[in-house]
C-alpha cells in the first residue's frame, strides 16, 4: 500500500472522528440551549402571575372608588361626574388586556413542554391563572357597567340608571368574591418551589 493511501485513510478517520465529536457536541448544545430557554420561559410565566396578582390588589381601591361615586349619585348626594367616563373606559381597556394576558399565559403553559421542560404541577398553575382571569372578567364587567351608569344618568333618566347600577353592584361584589378565591389559590401557588412545578424531561 502506498504511503499516501495510508495517510489519506488516517486523515479520513480523523475527519470522521471530528465530525462525530462535533455532532455529539452540537446535540448537547441544542439540548442545553433548549433547557435554558424553557427555564427562562417558565420563570417569565411565574413572574407574570405574580405581577397580575399585585395588579388585582390595586384594582380593589379603584373599584371601591367607583362604587362610592355611583352610590352617592344614586342617593342624590352628588351630581354625576362626566369626567369619570374616560377614567372608566381606561379601566375597561386595562381589564380587557389582563383577560387577554391570562389567556396567553394559559397557552404559554401548554407550550412549555416543547422546550424539554415538564410541568409537574400543571393543575396548580392552571388554577391560579383561571382565578386571575375570572377576577379580571368581573372587574371588566363592573367597569363597563360603571361607564353605562354614567351614560344613563346623563341621557336616559334615573330608572335606567338604577337598573344598570344594580348590575354594576352584582359584578362589583362578584369581583371581591373572585378576589377571595384568588387569595386562597395564590397562597398555595406562592408556597410551591420552582423545582416542584417544573423539571427537565
Amino acid at each position: 500500500m502506498a504511503w499516501y493511501d495510508i495517510t489519506g485513510t488516517i486523515s479520513d478517520w480523523i475527519m470522521a472522528g471530528v465530525a462525530i465529536y462535533a455532532a455529539a457536541n452540537a446535540n448537547q448544545w441544542f439540548s442545553q440551549r433548549s433547557h435554558t430557554k424553557g427555564f427562562d420561559k417558565a420563570e417569565e410565566l411565574l413572574a407574570n402571575i405574580d405581577e397580575q396578582y399585585c395588579k388585582l390588589k390595586c384594582y380593589t381601591s379603584e373599584l371601591h372608588g367607583i362604587f362610592e361615586h355611583l352610590h352617592m349619585v344614586k342617593e342624590r348626594l352628588t351630581s354625576i361626574d362626566l369626567n369619570k367616563t374616560n377614567e372608566y373606559e381606561i379601566m375597561c381597556i386595562t381589564h380587557n388586556f389582563d383577560i387577554k394576558k391570562m389567556d396567553d399565559l394559559s397557552e404559554n403553559l401548554e407550550m412549555l413542554e416543547r422546550w424539554s421542560l415538564q410541568v409537574i404541577n400543571k393543575e396548580l398553575i392552571q388554577g391560579i391563572i383561571k382565578k386571575l382571569r375570572d377576577a379580571s372578567v368581573s372587574a371588566y364587567n363592573a367597569s363597563t357597567l360603571a361607564k353605562a351608569c354614567i351614560f344613563n344618568a346623563e341621557n336616559t333618566g334615573s330608572d335606567r340608571f338604577h337598573t344598570v347600577m344594580k348590575q354594576f353592584k352584582f359584578h362589583y361584589e362578584e369581583y371581591f368574591t373572585e378576589l377571595a378565591g384568588v387569595e386562597q389559590k395564590y397562597l398555595e401557588f406562592k408556597r410551591a418551589k420552582f423545582v416542584e412545578l417544573f423539571k427537565v424531561k
